[in-house]
């Protein structure tokens, strides 16, 4: 697709770039809120994930990493995270497969990343429905295939992922790993602009200004430029 000042559509070969500052910051980010997970009585959940708890096991791995009432310690905290991910708890997988992205705690090792993504993926978890999407479009952990990226980006957009919604339209725009489907793209496309994606917005104006899968309007187009600036200049004063 043409990029000009009215279409800035993020090319699918920087997604790689964009999910490794995100991930890094998944668990500063998500695991630091650590009253989330916190039930009290820090020796109480010491017992009960020593018993076996995997919802303990998960708070204790969340303790431990954020140092909350013992001291921080990564390597304690992949232990106890795995073994709530090996009952099945889907958030511990998802972080045990980015401790592995990352390389915290222990060796990085995409494979394994991989492989607890997946686990999680197919229990629902959101974010592992699209670490999934990437690792398969990037063939980080595993081979490429752009049809798995787009199967796992549906899921994860199909449950209101913004930045989902907006590689899953770019892919349906490009022809890539799916039938090129403008239409189909300005759908996906637009509802990540709804949830306040600048990128989102920046190209499906140009989708508006072109009638690109969806009906020609210069007025629209001028709406999502707005709102692309507005977003951006609200962006940069949160930072």
């Amino acid at each position: 697709m043409s990029r000009n000042r009215w279409t800035l559509c993020l090319p699918l070969a920087m997604i790689g770039m964009a999910f490794s500052l995100s991930i890094s910051a998944v668990l500063a980010f998500e695991i630091s809120e650590a009253g989330k997970y916190d039930s009290g009585n820090l020796s109480e959940v010491q017992l009960r994930a020593k018993q076996g708890d995997a919802s303990a096991q998960l708070e204790l791995g969340t303790r431990l990493y954020s140092g909350n009432g013992v001291p921080e310690d990564y390597v304690q905290a992949l232990e106890w995270y795995e073994k709530a991910a090996e009952q099945g708890n889907p958030t511990a997988q998802y972080y045990v497969g980015v401790f592995f992205s990352q390389g915290t705690g222990t060796s990085k090792d995409d494979a394994m990343a991989f492989k607890w993504f997946l686990k999680a993926a197919n229990l629902g978890n959101l974010k592992a429905q699209k670490a999934i999407g990437e690792m398969y479009h990037e063939g980080q952990g595993v081979d490429i295939s752009l049809e798995e990226s787009a199967k796992w980006y549906l899921k994860a957009a199909s449950q209101g992922d913004a930045e989902s919604q907006y590689y899953l339209g770019v892919m349906y725009l490009d022809g890539e790993g799916v039938p090129k489907d403008p239409v189909e793209a300005a759908k996906w496309i637009l509802k990540a602009a709804e949830q306040g994606r600048v990128d989102a917005q920046t190209t499906i104006a140009g989708m508006y200004k072109d009638g690109n899968g969806i009906k020609k309007s210069k007025g629209e187009a001028d709406k999502w430029l707005q709102r692309a600036k507005d977003s951006a200049d609200d962006n940069e004063k949160a930072e």
